[in-house]
């Protein structure tokens, strides 16, 4: 997974993971149930709902930063600096897969 520099409150930012089963490319046309699950530098986490970059044959799945909804508020996805992790959470009719998770850095604005 490869993403720009990031910085908090940045918001239309993509987030795109090719999913593999070792080194082979995983058909996710076929997935009933994709996530990315997000670790915040505090150690909370959120899930999103991914979709496919394009029919989930190419085994891409795509997610934009935005804002989602946490208890009663709605927070912006990077919403603290500091290194983060992603992974990847697919399931199947009869077994459910976690990628290795991705690291990456949230800048702080001036």
């Amino acid at each position: 997974m490869q993403t720009p520099d990031v910085h908090v409150g940045d918001k239309g930012t993509a987030f795109i993971a090719t999913v593999y089963d070792g080194t082979t490319l995983v058909d996710l046309s076929v997935s009933t149930v994709r996530q990315y699950k997000f670790r915040r530098p505090n150690g909370t986490t959120f899930t999103v709902s991914p979709n496919y970059l394009t029919n989930g044959k190419d085994s891409k799945l795509i997610y934009t930063a935005s804002a989602h909804a946490e208890g009663n508020e709605t927070v912006d996805d990077l919403n603290w600096p500091g290194i983060w992790q992603l992974q990847a959470i697919i399931s199947f009719p009869h077994s459910t897969f976690r990628s290795n998770y991705y690291t990456f850095r949230v800048y702080r604005n001036l």
